[in-house]
């Protein structure tokens, strides 16, 4: 669907029942770099979810980093950047290895279990711990209330069917947190929520800036990489030379990382609102209008991509957008890499494979989309390696 689109115009009025608003569909490559590095013309302070805009706009924009424009947007950037360093996410290698070890560990040579909910979720939500500095149950008790504001991409249990639903686990979360600040009044500590204490402290930000970022970062960074996650290991499951491939030539490690995440594109669509009347693709933009990349036919474009449709870790066309683009570009970039690259190499060195024992289930959602029960089997080929 998403090809015939593509290929019939690179821009299209669509309507939504389930939005609720009519919208511009970008689908082509070229103009979502327009629209994503544009932000004087192109705007996210309505909102950027699929549900967002001018009629429903973001109730964290303005301080929410991804739903802030201007000179706010980089005073918050700027409060959390510190922690998104590639030098500062390598001290962090430890603590995810630790979290490899024990939550792959025991499920090598078992019975089939449910990748999502024993490995992909718990890994999202112990690396999201070692970030914000939290305790495990805490941010279980947290990873629920995300799952409700986003709908159908967690347990059962916490899956809104509804806006109302969403609104009150965005309330919920905003009171944990709210809470857990009492406990880490410590501005000087190294954690994320050190860091915007701290900014706290000195006028630099809000109260409100605090908590909405700190949701903001809990959703990118425990759903969008539980996806990849899942995504990886169903590809690695029905491309089972893959693992033998990456072990004769481990520096195909990072091509092939940065291939999975354009492959599984969790990210459906990134929403912006028109500053002002402007033509793109052909069609005339209206000011006040919204307009939503579309990343799933982004991502597979071939005048971006050569054989879009084929896994390729040798790609040399340059970084994708399955992270955004331009000045929004999400901060989380570099430990996304870091998470998917450190399960890779876990698999590897232990020369895992990863055998399906049923169909995947895929999530229904506008936000999100990937596998949320993936049952497999974790087979180990010959003893593990000594360790380096």
């Amino acid at each position: 669907m998403l090809t015939r689109f593509r290929e019939a115009a690179a821009v299209h009025r669509l309507a939504s029942a389930a939005v609720g608003d009519e919208f511009w569909g970008v689908f082509r490559a070229e103009e979502a770099k327009v629209v994503l590095g544009d932000d004087d013309v192109f705007l996210s302070g309505q909102g950027v979810f699929p549900w967002n805009g001018p009629a429903n706009p973001d109730p964290l924009r303005g301080s929410i980093l991804i739903a802030t424009d201007g000179e706010h947007r980089s005073v918050v950037r700027s409060a959390m950047k510190d922690l998104f360093t590639k030098r500062r996410v390598e001290t962090r290698t430890a603590a995810l290895t630790e979290a490899l070890e024990r939550l792959v560990r025991p499920r090598i040579d078992t019975a089939a279990f449910d990748f999502n909910a024993e490995i992909a979720w718990p890994l999202a939500l112990a690396s999201m711990a070692d970030l914000l500095g939290l305790d495990e149950p805490q941010m279980s008790e947290i990873g629920d209330q995300v799952a409700g504001i986003l709908g159908d991409t967690g347990s059962e249990a916490f899956t809104g069917t509804d806006r109302e639903s969403a609104r009150q686990a965005l309330a919920k979360a905003a009171g944990l947190f709210s809470d857990l600040m009492v406990g880490h009044r410590d501005a000087g500590q190294n954690n994320l929520i050190g860091h915007l204490h701290r900014a706290e402290r000195v006028g630099r930000i809000s109260r409100k800036d605090v908590l909405s970022n700190l949701i903001g970062v809990v959703v990118g960074g425990t759903v969008a990489p539980r996806l990849a996650f899942t995504g990886l290991a169903v590809l690695l499951a029905r491309e089972p030379s893959w693992l033998s491939r990456l072990a004769a030539a481990p520096e195909l490690v990072s091509g092939f990382v940065d291939e999975a995440l354009r492959w599984t594109a969790p990210t459906t669509t990134i929403g912006r609102t028109a500053g002002r009347d402007v033509e793109l693709g052909g069609r005339l933009i209206r000011r006040g209008d919204t307009v939503r990349v579309v990343l799933g036919a982004v991502l597979r474009d071939p005048r971006c991509y050569r054989d879009p449709d084929v896994f390729d870790p040798l790609r040399r066309e340059g970084t994708s957008m399955a992270f955004g683009f331009g000045p929004h570009h999400c901060l989380g970039a570099v430990v996304a890499k870091s998470q998917l690259t450190a399960l890779l190499e876990f698999f590897v060195e232990n020369r895992l494979r990863v055998v399906l024992s049923g169909q995947p289930t895929t999530t229904r959602s506008n936000t999100f989309t990937g596998y949320r029960a993936v049952p497999v089997r974790l087979l180990q080929d010959g003893p593990r390696p000594a360790s380096r």
